[in-house]
């Protein structure tokens, strides 16, 4: 795949060498179509459904005594001698009268049958036309000579030399009277490899050690002081056509991820002793310490504005870096886990966006809590606990936020880490509220979430419409989850929801779209989801009549385009090249 591919272009249903064929001979032509429908490379010919499909006569055709338009002069004769046979003759001879009028017949309706679908399978005069204007075109750009100009790179491309090459080929394979349009018809399609080596673009291998040493190894040529590259899985340009030039410039990287000193990389010595390798260090506590500095100051103020942006001065801004800090100092020595500098960043960012809550520092200790202590330390009892060790860790180090008082901290702190309350749990109307920001609030922890503009106008009109569309009981766990879910919400982060089956992780993401307003897409993910299912494919459809190859998307990409949470059900059962392929969605 990370080289290219023999893909199918075209794929007629029929053709004149198999018009004459039984109707299972049919129906493997069509089955072998639906088969090279499924990738994007796939051409087709403008074929008439009518003609293609007609099935050979089961039956055979009815005799006449006067030859047809397409029988010559002796099957005349012949036609003549079987009629007077089967007056006089023998009945030997009369049966082999019949079966030669009847393979007159069968003749004849293969010849008009091969006749309809030359003409309806013939490439229009309109498209050979521009067709060929397109090609005249890039062999006039390639060929072209100047100094400094974009056509003369292009003619010192060996890459566009090469394709300009398999484009003219084709175009006059499809062209050919002598085509044969039941034959297969294989282009060779670059993958992300050979992409980048013709076109002398930087190579990035991602998770290079993922992969077998088999594919891995294949690489090794360009690798070496004199790199060199050949294609040899492309057998549509000869031997001649294997080797690709790579341009100066052409580099290759690669990274690997390794937890610990002592984890083994799944790479041969072979290929290993090709690369120069670079050890990246974790980030220091100088680096972290500058980064959230950075991002809390590009979130909160304007630059060059006097801290007047979002309503953010620089002491208040020194103020919640002090407090996170803090936070991550805490949680480093109390549950042995630093945590992540993505979930930090997630956690600035969740300052910045979650304008329902008026006090900053407040914003803080929720998104701290929802976004990075959530996933080391989820028991809220022990949460508790670490919150009291951070104020104690503020006080000791002069180390607080807002106006620098300590009750006005353990005041925030009880607000943010507290736990449901019994009493909002059982009286309608208290726990969920629509804001005039077009939020949706959740009592507890108060942490809310930006709601659908229909759904905001909806809730701002009819509070009482959010108490309706809460159809699960409301428990202490179910209004945790609903926190953490509305907090993701805010960032607009990928949420990972954890824990055995039965326990409502399904249910309570749906909940929380319908209060919200937004669709839900439930996906569910098995070892036998393909990329098809999610991205699309090309299928057979009928349009006006003729039989056509249209793309149609597939369910992960329809969701995406009307704006639909997604929920990756059992995303674990997944084969890895699904969740590669729907890794970048996760990406902040």
């Amino acid at each position: 795949d990370a080289v290219g591919t023999a893909v199918q272009p075209l794929s007629s249903p029929a053709s004149p060498d198999c018009c004459a064929s039984s109707a299972e001979d049919g129906l493997q032509h069509r089955t072998a179509a639906s088969a090279a429908s499924g990738t994007a490379e796939t051409l087709l010919l403008d074929t008439n459904p009518a003609v293609a499909d007609e099935p050979s006569p089961a039956v055979p055709a009815p005799l006449s005594n006067e030859p047809t338009a397409n029988t010559d002069l002796a099957s005349a004769a012949l036609f003549d001698k079987c009629d007077q046979q089967e007056v006089d003759g023998s009945f030997d001879e009369f049966v082999a009268s019949l079966s030669l009028k009847q393979q007159s017949g069968l003749h004849s309706a293969e010849v008009s049958r091969q006749q309809r679908l030359a003409a309806a399978t013939a490439v229009p005069e309109g498209l050979r036309h521009t067709m060929q204007q397109v090609v005249d075109l890039l062999d006039a750009v390639v060929a072209a000579q100047g100094s400094g100009t974009t056509a003369t790179a292009a003619a010192d491309d060996t890459a566009a030399h090469e394709m300009l090459h398999k484009i003219k080929g084709l175009w006059q394979r499809l062209c050919s009277p002598a085509l044969r349009t039941s034959d297969p018809l294989f282009i060779f399609k670059d993958g992300p490899v050979t992409r980048a080596a013709k076109q002398g673009s930087l190579l990035l291998l991602e998770d290079f050690d993922a992969p077998s040493q088999a594919v891995t190894e294949r690489l090794n040529s360009m690798l070496e002081p004199e790199p060199s590259f050949a294609v040899s899985e492309d057998f549509t340009l000869g031997p001649a056509g294997a080797d690709v030039c790579l341009p100066p410039g052409f580099q290759v990287f690669a990274t690997v991820h390794q937890a610990t000193d002592t984890q083994r990389i799944n790479i041969s010595p072979a290929t290993r002793s090709r690369f120069t390798t670079i050890i990246l260090a974790s980030y220091t506590q100088a680096d972290i310490h500058a980064l959230l500095q950075q991002q809390l100051t590009a979130q909160l103020c304007v630059p060059g504005g006097g801290g007047l942006g979002r309503g953010a001065s620089p002491r208040e801004v020194q103020s919640l870096l002090d407090l996170l800090l803090s936070l991550a100092d805490v949680a480093q020595q109390e549950l042995r886990a630093a945590p992540d500098v993505r979930q930090l960043l997630r956690c600035v960012q969740y300052v910045a966006a979650a304008v329902a809550e008026p006090s900053l520092a407040m914003r803080l200790l929720v998104g701290f809590r929802w976004l990075v202590l959530d996933s080391l330390q989820p028991d809220p009892v022990q949460q508790q606990q670490l919150a009291a060790r951070v104020l104690e860790h503020c006080s000791s180090t002069n180390r607080s936020s807002g106006n620098s008082s300590t009750m006005k901290l353990q005041q925030l702190l009880d607000a943010a880490f507290q736990l449901p309350d019994d009493a909002q749990l059982q009286s309608p109307g208290t726990l969920l509220r629509a804001l005039p920001t077009g939020h949706v609030q959740l009592a507890f922890t108060g942490v809310a979430a930006l709601a659908a503009p229909t759904a905001a106008n909806t809730a701002s009109a009819h509070p009482q419409l959010l108490d309706d569309r809460l159809w699960l009981s409301p428990t202490p766990s179910l209004v945790s989850n609903m926190a953490r879910i509305l907090a993701a919400s805010t960032v607009q982060g990928p949420l990972l929801l954890e824990g055995p089956p039965g326990i409502g992780k399904t249910a309570v993401v749906q909940q929380v779209a319908a209060l919200l307003g937004f669709s839900c897409e439930r996906i569910n993910f098995s070892a036998n989801t393909t990329l098809e299912q999610l991205l699309g494919s090309f299928i057979p459809q009928v349009v006006a009549g003729q039989r056509v190859f249209a793309w149609q998307d597939g369910v992960l990409v329809r969701a995406v385009l009307q704006g639909k949470w997604l929920l990756l059900d059992e995303i674990n059962l997944a084969p890895p090249e699904v969740l590669a392929a729907v890794a970048p969605l996760f990406d902040r």
